[in-house]
């Protein structure tokens, strides 16, 4: 046990050393070292050590080293994006809920907010109160349906910020989370409302989706969630389909 540690010890030396101390002190050899390390001991023993941190060290700072760093950088980066994830579905849900439906200070003083507020609820809500989907139209003749991808990196500015006093890699996955969102609520919210056939349109994941944003449109208080139905679940307004949604889902074939 304590030969690994020494083992370890010495490799995260060695790369300290060469990461950060001098040059001057960065010129000093192997041989040098081992020299000062090893100048005590039985030959025997102190050959066994040399020829154990020899061994350790050609795979801790060669390739195995280096897929570890890899590996541990992949796992990093994949955590942010779950967290990033799940922190766009209460950003979904309450933006969704707080703005898009609800009249507020931000929209009875600023005409973007206002924009916002009637383009979804008085608008998008009203065309689809009794139907569910329709004909597709041209670009640029379904706003309400959309979201706009190129302001996605805006919107993730605050929080970004905060999250960088952490992580940068953390702030620069959350700002793509943020465009992921925006781009696959304009393809799911589409092809929910103005079908084409999409790739997608099979997809288990998206049939679930688009039951889900259907219980919306028939519970306007209920199901806020679009692309990531978890913050829902959590604050309680999630609901489930009775027997006349079970049935005005299956005239729109989900």
């Amino acid at each position: 046990m304590r030969l690994l540690l020494g083992v370890i010890a010495y490799n995260l030396g060695n790369l300290l050393r060469r990461l950060v101390l001098p040059v001057a002190i960065q010129s000093w050899s192997l041989t040098s070292l081992q020299q000062r390390l090893f100048k005590t001991g039985a030959p025997l023993v102190r050959d066994a050590r040399y020829f154990t941190l020899q061994l350790a060290e050609s795979y801790l700072t060669g390739s195995l080293f280096r897929q570890i760093l890899a590996l541990m950088f992949i796992l990093q980066i994949a955590g942010w994006f779950i967290f990033s994830c799940i922190l766009m579905s209460f950003i979904e849900h309450q933006v969704h809920r707080r703005l898009m439906h609800r009249r507020n200070f931000l929209s009875a003083h600023t005409a973007s907010f206002k924009r916002v507020f009637e383009a979804h609820a008085l608008v998008h809500h009203k065309h689809y109160a009794e139907i569910f989907s329709d004909e597709p139209v041209a670009r640029g003749e379904d706003k309400e349906i959309r979201l706009t991808v190129r302001k996605a990196p805006i919107k993730a500015i605050p929080i970004a910020a905060l999250i960088a006093l952490v992580s940068w890699q953390g702030a620069a996955v959350f700002v793509a989370a943020m465009i992921f969102h925006h781009w696959a609520w304009n393809q799911i919210h589409l092809e929910m409302h103005k079908p084409e056939q999409r790739v997608f349109s099979t997809w288990p994941v998206y049939k679930f989706l688009a039951r889900y944003h259907c219980l919306h449109h028939r519970h306007l208080d209920r199901n806020f969630n679009v692309v990531f139905p978890l913050a829902d679940y959590v604050l309680g307004t999630s609901v489930r389909a009775n027997e006349g949604d079970l049935k005005y889902m299956k005239q729109w074939g989900l």
